[in-house]
């Protein structure tokens, strides 16, 4: 086993942050998350590898592996941090910023943190297509919000 250590090699609480290598050489959590052993999860800065990471993910989620067995909901039941493959009911541009109405009242805003590229592909959906998203969802007067900061936080499903 080797450590690949992170942008930040210490979180708040000091705990050491890094990615573990298989004796191979192979992402540790790629093979956990291929395998639906958990979902994905960041903290910027500490982002290496999310690309992979998220493929890893799609698979296990695509199969039905593990903690994706049951699925995942269209819309949100409470607050807090969860996955949701919603579909797209409405997107509104304007100042460089993003906002898509979902199902179940959901509200999805670009934050400025996210990548201008990030915030274009956001814009290209349309109404009726799916998206998977992750966040913590907070809910509204009307609904519920998920601001979306980073790349990894969203894709189009097929």
């Amino acid at each position: 086993m080797k450590l690949v250590f992170a942008a930040e090699r210490h979180d708040d609480y000091g705990r050491l942050l890094a990615h573990p290598l298989t004796g191979d050489g192979r992402l540790l959590v790629k093979s956990m998350l291929a395998a639906g052993l958990g979902e994905l999860l960041l903290i910027p800065p500490n982002q290496d590898y999310w690309r992979c990471l998220l493929q890893a993910e799609q698979h296990a989620r695509r199969r039905q592996l593990g903690v994706w067995a049951s699925g995942v909901p269209s819309a949100p039941a409470r607050s807090g941090w969860q996955p949701l493959l919603t579909r797209v009911q409405e997107v509104r541009s304007y100042h460089g910023r993003v906002t898509l109405l979902a199902e179940g009242g959901l509200e999805l805003r670009t934050g400025r943190s996210l990548p201008a590229p990030a915030r274009r592909e956001l814009g290209r959906f349309k109404p009726g297509e799916r998206l998977f998203v992750r966040g913590r969802v907070r809910p509204t007067a009307t609904g519920w919000l998920l601001w979306i900061d980073h790349p990894w936080q969203f894709y189009r499903e097929k």
